[in-house]
Parts: C-alpha cells; structure tokens; sequence
C-alpha cells in the first residue's frame, strides 16, 4: 500500500534513518558540549595538541568512521563479542564519531570567546573567584 507515492517499507526506512540521526546528535550533543567546555575551562599540559586533534578530526571522512567502527566491532575486533556489526547501533556509534569532534570544536571556540566576557560580567555584579572558576586562568 503506498502513502503519498512511498510504501510502508520505504516510510520504515526513512523512520529508522530518523531515529538514527536524532539519537547519534543527542548523544554527540552531550559529549561534544561537555568536552567543548572541559577543553575551554581546563589548564593542562597538551592544551593546544588537544584542541588541533579535535579540529583534525573535524574533518574526519564518514568512510574512515565507518572503518574504524568496523574494525572495532568485527568478530576479531575488541568488541566483536557484542554482536553489534552492522546494526543501527553501530550506525550510531560511527555517526557519535563523527559529530562529537564537530560539536566539541564549536563550543570550544564560542566559549573561548565569550567565556571571558561573561566571567568579567559575572564578578562585577557580585561573583567570586570560585563562582566564576576564573582561578584556573591566575586571574
């Protein structure tokens, strides 16, 4: 039976593919703004080899995530016993791979420019040094 010229299996498809797609961003969303931010307020030693791996990897082609997710859960692979490969949730995890990179660049750079605004603003109306976590830049 078909539902404006498409069939019940292709709308299937296209339900998947949604589903897909909204829950590798939810959880690429989480860790990539949680690692954008961590990266923003951190002070280590590597900093900025860290930020260049997360801006090489912003590139990283769907191919080689798809590669490297297939070698990950082969049967051979480290996680092969989870009997994961070709499902959605290997799709999934590929997608994770590369948006994460995306999103954690994004805040990163967003943060480092602003972060700074909004914690000079913060302690003129009244934060502290704990409040504003600006200890961790000597300031």
């Amino acid at each position: 039976m078909k539902i404006a010229g498409l069939n019940f299996e292709t709308l299937g498809i296209i339900g998947v593919t949604l589903k897909m797609s909204l829950a590798s961003t939810f959880i690429a969303s989480i860790l990539g703004i949680a690692l954008g931010l961590l990266l923003e307020k951190s002070r280590f030693p590597g900093k900025r080899i860290a930020v260049r791996l997360c801006r090489t990897l912003m590139g990283t082609p769907p191919v080689v995530a798809g590669l490297v997710v297939y070698l990950l859960l082969m049967r051979r692979g480290p996680f092969g016993s989870w009997a994961l490969l070709f499902t959605v949730q290997a799709m999934v995890i590929a997608q994770v791979l590369i948006i994460t990179p995306i999103i954690t660049g994004m805040i990163y750079t967003y943060a480092s420019r602003s972060a700074p605004v909004i914690r000079s603003f913060a302690r003129t109306m009244g934060a502290d040094r704990f409040q504003t976590q600006s200890s961790a830049y000597g300031r």
